[in-house]
């Protein structure tokens, strides 16, 4: 007798089962599935014991015939292809038929379903893939497939999985995704008996955005905010969130392709690369990603479970979505959210200097100004050496200007409104908001300020260099000449004109404005080793960035400088100049705040 024969048919299905049903979760996913792919408005999810003791979805769609729920528990069975054409043109989430039966195979599975047209449904009970009873039933219109006893079979399986409340945690995870991504459609869970999640039908989008704040928690209420773009021929839409949302796992990417939840590489990468220098190290931001391309253009039979893609093409999926993201996110829509913008109460600003009110006379006022304008001048003067534009600073009044919103506070205020109180260990400047205390690392403000105006010279093609009266010489090492080779006309357009003159060796002729009396030498050096680091693949928006930022960290007050009250007042209001002043652009916080709340509770006010 050969070695080699067919598995058994229970064999069969249950190893099946286990590259389709890796927990109570994955069944969720596909029942949902299938509700959507059935038109369905409304879908209702029930668990018990986190799905492992009963799952069941019950939806609104079209239902099925007698002859389909008998057919829909055969493997292979389905309505979605006809032809190998259609498996490169797919529309719907299901198309394998593959799900009910490998779920059926490990439970104990009840279908219950019924079409508009019929005046009574059909019920099918399932145990371990064995058809125990087919009968008539009344019931309403639509489906609802109830599954019990989950790998009650399979006991290796079964002892694999979570505790309860982990499951049934992977469950909701899987609700809010195709809640996420299936807007029009009014999701529920039950959890024990209890109802948790909740997803009402959005009919436009500012219900859209209302609902996702519903389904992501009170921390997203207000901090999520539309985009719509195009890039070629593919649609990015959705919601991006307020830089203060981050969290530190990707958890908050939800990335959908053709309403498909989808993790991918490449899409994860383009939302990271969007939000570059608008978070801190380690944070990612909270994002709901639709990515709307041909369907001939993206391969969604590459994994088992449907949650891998492959693009046609990559390279232009990457830049479709950072080309429509990053547009968006360099305007910092939370800065302008219409929320109420803080006049700032009538009293001393910072100490020993006293602000005159519009009402204090021409001559007073006069004078303020001149003396803002004198201290900002020396302000620049010391740290940017005329690369900074003069911003006069003109007492706290109400204007129309859009708010910062301050992390931790919950208001929205401008930096220039804050009270500044003074420094404390000559590195952190104090401040009092609307709403409490406010904290600002001053070498990261000031450097974020300079980051963003020398991006903006740079697009302009005005940054400024200085010429160095003798030249430099610069030691390098093999990997820094050829990182010097391949980012020379970015170094010069950044005002570094550096050129090799041999073997280990280079002159540094000029160099940004910024940096005078900054040891420039020094800091093209390291700048060269970071390039060399980072490698020639690196993209050519990184360099940059790496190149722009090392220059404002240089370029900026240093923790331990003492700084003038004009002075601080200078860097508050040149904060409210930037696109954004939450982090540095190495990643680290700006600011911090703590609520007068916090504050009253240290005391027992509370």
């Amino acid at each position: 007798m050969g070695r080699v024969r067919s598995l058994p048919e229970a064999l069969r299905s249950q190893i099946a089962a286990g590259e389709v049903v890796e927990r109570p979760a994955s069944v969720a996913k596909e029942l949902i599935e299938n509700s959507l792919d059935a038109q369905a408005r409304s879908i209702t999810l029930e668990i018990e014991a986190g799905g492992l003791g009963r799952l069941s979805v019950t939806d609104d769609g079209e239902g099925m015939d007698r002859e389909d729920a008998r057919a829909c528990l055969g493997r292979h069975a389905t309505s979605k292809l006809q032809t190998v054409e259609d498996l490169v043109a797919l529309t719907t989430y299901g198309f394998r038929g593959e799900a009910l039966p490998s779920i059926a195979s490990v439970s104990r599975l009840t279908l219950t379903t019924r079409q508009p047209s019929l005046d009574e449904g059909w019920r099918v009970r399932v145990e371990g893939g064995t058809v125990l009873a087919e009968e008539p039933v009344g019931c309403t219109v639509g489906t609802r497939i109830d599954v019990r006893d989950l790998f009650f079979n399979v006991p290796a399986r079964r002892k694999f999985q979570k505790s309860a409340r982990s499951e049934a945690t992977h469950v909701e995870d899987t609700l809010i995704r195709m809640a996420l991504s299936n807007p029009g459609v009014d999701f529920r869970l039950v959890e024990d008996g209890r109802e948790g999640v909740r997803a009402p039908a959005a009919s436009d989008e500012t219900h859209e955005r209302e609902r996702a704040e519903m389904v992501l928690g009170k921390a997203a209420r207000g901090q999520l905010f539309s985009v719509d773009g195009r890039g070629g021929p593919y649609r990015v839409h959705g919601l991006v969130a307020n830089p203060a949302l981050s969290r530190g796992d990707t958890k908050g990417l939800y990335t959908f392709v053709n309403g498909r939840f989808v993790k991918d590489r490449t899409l994860n990468h383009a939302v990271i690369e969007s939000y570059r220098t608008l978070l801190e190290v380690g944070r990612f931001p909270v994002v709901i990603l639709k990515l709307e391309i041909p369907p001939e253009a993206v391969d969604v039979n590459v994994h088992p479970q449907k949650l891998e893609v492959r693009f046609a093409d990559g390279s232009a999926i990457h830049h479709a979505v950072t080309s429509v993201l990053t547009p968006l996110l360099r305007t910092t829509p939370w800065l302008r959210t219409g929320q109420v913008t803080y006049s700032m109460p009538s009293t001393t600003p910072v100490a020993a200097v006293a602000e005159p009110s519009s009402s204090t006379g021409g001559d007073l006022a006069e004078l303020h100004r001149a003396r803002a304008k004198e201290a900002l001048a020396r302000f620049a003067g010391r740290m940017e050496r005329g690369a900074l534009e003069e911003r006069v600073y003109t007492p706290p009044v109400t204007t129309g200007r859009p708010p910062v919103s301050t992390p931790g506070l919950g208001g929205a205020t401008e930096f220039s409104r804050l009270r500044a109180l003074g420094q404390v260990g000559l590195t952190y400047l104090l401040c009092e908001g609307p709403e409490g205390l406010v904290v600002l690392d001053q070498h990261a403000a000031h450097e974020r300020v300079n980051f963003e105006k020398l991006r903006a010279g740079l697009g302009r093609g005005e940054i400024p260099a200085q010429r160095l009266l003798v030249p430099l010489r610069i030691s390098l090492t093999r990997a820094e000449e050829e990182a010097l080779q391949t980012h020379a006309e970015l170094l010069g357009r950044a005002g570094f004109d550096v050129s090799s003159l041999g073997p280990g060796d280079a002159l540094l002729r000029s160099v940004p404005a910024l940096l005078h009396g900054k040891q420039p030498e020094r800091v093209c050096k390291e700048l060269l080793e970071e390039l060399a680091e980072s490698g020639a693949s690196s993209p050519l928006q990184d360099a940059l960035d790496a190149v722009l930022a090392r220059v404002a960290c240089h370029g900026s007050v240093r923790a331990g400088d003492p700084m003038t009250p004009m002075e601080i007042n200078a860097l508050l209001q040149s904060l409210d100049g930037v696109d954004l002043g939450a982090h540095c652009p190495h990643g680290r916080p700006v600011v911090r705040a703590i609520s007068l709340d916090a504050m009253a509770a240290w005391f027992d006010r509370i």
